[in-house]
């Protein structure tokens, strides 16, 4: 649900030493973002996401959003939305950040030790399995993440 790059991609905004602990205390809280609590095998293929009730991966070619682009790779809007969302990937590293900055190790050499809990990962992760599922039993066309993504998004910033 959490997608590998875009957890990789903010810890990375981060300063270096701040990146490092981060990754440091999330190796030492034994987060593995590869653990079931946040896998999803979703379809590519319309048709077969339809019949599973379930959203497609990515958006290939099908061109069933004009809007966005078509991808083989890739879920660009999804992973902004997983970014932004409230309580997204955004505010959990800005979170751990504030706690690493808090550790004044005099030794700038040695990466400190850093406790991070990583129990707002996994919950980012339920929650957005949730939103998953949902969108496809809303649904019996197979949208895409990024298709659903952009719905969810423009409801978000309306005022």
């Amino acid at each position: 649900m959490i997608p590998k790059g875009t957890l990789d991609s903010v810890i990375q905004e981060q300063e270096a030493r701040i990146s490092n602990m981060i990754q440091k205390a999330l190796l030492k809280a034994k987060y593995n973002i590869n653990h079931k609590k946040n896998m999803l095998l979703i379809p590519q293929d319309r048709e077969v996401a339809a019949l599973l009730n379930l959203p497609r991966h990515i958006q290939l070619k099908d061109d069933d959003t004009k809007s966005l682009p078509a991808s083989c790779t890739d879920h660009p809007v999804y992973n902004v939305m997983v970014s932004r969302m409230i309580e997204g990937l955004n505010k959990i590293i800005e979170n751990y950040k504030s706690i690493c900055e808090k550790s004044k190790d005099k030794d700038e050499h040695e990466t400190p030790d850093v406790e991070l809990d990583k129990s707002r990962l996994e919950e980012l992760s339920a929650q957005l399995l949730e939103i998953i599922l949902a969108w496809g039993r809303a649904s019996n066309t197979g949208p895409s993440l990024d298709k659903k993504s952009t719905q969810l998004m423009k409801t978000l910033t309306r005022p």
